[in-house]
């Protein structure tokens, strides 16, 4: 499992930008070049459940986000 701040590192590095379009609870991310988004839940330490993290899998194409 990973939590958000390894998820928030691995989006950084693939190029991904931190919006300021989420409210408190969540993370909005763009892609400049594909102009994709995907959104982070803000859940401060806690892993980030299987399900969401195969949804943001999909919105980013990052096969290391496991």
């Amino acid at each position: 499992m990973i939590n958000k701040k390894e998820i928030v590192k691995i989006l950084k590095k693939a190029g991904w930008i931190e919006t300021d379009l989420g409210n408190g609870s969540h993370i909005v991310f763009i892609h400049p070049e594909t102009r994709g988004r995907t959104v982070v839940p803000n859940n401060k330490g806690k892993d980030i459940p299987k399900g969401t993290l195969a949804a943001i899998r999909r919105q980013t194409a990052i096969d290391e986000i496991r």
